[in-house]
């Protein structure tokens, strides 16, 4: 498969960043009236049945029940690196300030590039990309600053402990994609987007109520979270796994506060910090040492 031009990926990638970093508006109108495992449930929903329609409309087909080794891993994908992390930072939010689990999150490039360290032959853990992940991360928390960690409570640790655990499961995703069998980005992202939703509707019947009747706000807050964030960034997600590798996709999570802290400035008229400078150079930085292409 042919690899594209860097500035196509750079620019998918901040399309990225745009739809998750935009989520969490979306998230929080919805909040308000469905609880976070139907939010979950619903999006996945949504999300399969837009690409399902998008399939039929460009003739593919689900890969048959007799390819297992798609289904295998199309469906740990779905599970343990959408369905599981959804789960578990809506946990770790109700236990920490949203700036700590935003510093969970930023854990994913780590864990993406240990993985991919094991288990990726053409994708080694070098110096250079170690220090790139290192300045990224040194970035979200000059962003987070100081006075989150003053948000710490009972619970704190736990809620560390879940965030960090949904981190792991998207380095799982990014690594996980880039090994699954090539099957065009479409059918991948909607067999993914399946299992999940499977996963999540079964975890919130069991656990929560269903909801009734919620308001218009958050029923179109959560078909835009399935549209959106799921759907269309599932496809992207996969397709940019596929063409340029998973450190270089899971520097997302670095750039998805920036991009928030960004609209603040932009749209909510917040002044333009020092720390928040210092945070965007810092992260673009590490992306640049860890993606460049060897001898460039």
């Amino acid at each position: 498969m042919s690899r594209p031009h860097l500035p196509l990926a750079w620019g998918v990638l901040f399309g990225l960043v745009v739809i998750w970093g935009s989520s969490f508006a979306l998230l929080k109108i919805a909040a308000g009236q469905i609880d976070p495992l139907w939010i979950a449930a619903l999006r996945l929903i949504v999300a399969t049945a837009a690409l399902w329609v998008v399939m039929k409309l460009t003739r593919r087909h689900l890969p048959p029940w007799t390819d297992q080794a798609s289904w295998r891993a199309y469906g740990l994908i779905g599970v343990v690196g959408t369905a599981l992390p959804f789960v578990l930072f809506a946990a770790a939010a109700g236990r920490i300030d949203s700036t700590l689990v935003a510093i969970c999150n930023g854990g994913s490039p780590f864990f993406t590039a240990v993985l991919a360290h094991l288990f990726l032959p053409d994708d080694r853990l070098t110096l250079r990309r170690a220090l790139g992940i290192g300045l990224g991360f040194a970035g979200l928390l000059a962003l987070a600053g100081p006075a989150a960690f003053g948000a710490l409570g009972p619970g704190a640790a736990v809620g560390i402990g879940l965030g960090v655990l949904g981190a792991l499961g998207y380095g799982i995703a990014n690594v996980a994609t880039k090994r699954a069998p090539p099957i065009d980005a479409l059918t991948g992202s909607t067999v993914f987007c399946l299992a999940g939703a499977g996963a999540t509707t079964l975890l919130a019947l069991l656990l929560v109520p269903v909801p009734v009747a919620p308001g218009w706000a958050a029923t179109g807050a959560v078909i835009a979270l399935g549209l959106l964030s799921t759907a269309l960034g599932s496809f992207a997600f996969v397709w940019l796994i596929q063409q340029r590798g998973p450190v270089f996709v899971s520097f997302a999570t670095y750039l998805v506060p920036v991009w928030a802290a960004l609209i603040g400035i932009v749209l909510l008229g917040e002044q333009l910090t020092m720390g928040a400078m210092i945070a965007l150079g810092l992260v673009l930085a590490g992306m640049v040492l860890s993606t460049r292409a060897k001898g460039r």
